[in-house]
């Protein structure tokens, strides 16, 4: 029941990807193999909820405001959906302040620095 709510997409260039992202209601990764969770990073840093399995490093990088399921539960993630589908804006827009917050700590900043901060504790341990 979810064919007229649900659009699969190709590839896009960044400026397509931020249109996506401003006219969806929410964003669904059901990736079961990732290095980072960059789609996870930029649907947060957009102010979209996103639903994930719980494992890592998705769990890691999403959003506490995401909906998390109990990895490869084909039934629980399908819940999820259909309860952000019936959720309400006001709803929706609080997740998607909650995730843009917690993505203010992916930036170039804070990376550098914890690299420097890596690189001084190796220095140190010699």
């Amino acid at each position: 029941g979810l064919a007229g709510w649900v659009r699969v997409t190709g590839p896009y260039d960044a400026r397509q990807r931020a249109q996506l992202l401003e006219q969806c209601r929410f964003v669904v990764m059901p990736s079961r193999h990732e290095t980072f969770g960059m789609t996870i990073a930029e649907a947060n840093a957009a102010a979209k909820c996103t639903v994930i399995w719980d494992h890592a490093p998705m769990n890691e990088v999403a959003s506490p405001a995401c909906l998390r399921v109990p990895a490869f539960e084909v039934e629980a993630y399908t819940q999820a959906m259909r309860r952000l589908l019936q959720a309400g804006d006001d709803e929706l827009q609080m997740r998607g302040l909650h995730a843009r917050a917690h993505a203010r700590r992916y930036n170039w900043d804070s990376a550098a620095q914890a690299q420097e901060q890596f690189y001084l504790a190796a220095v140190e341990e010699q």
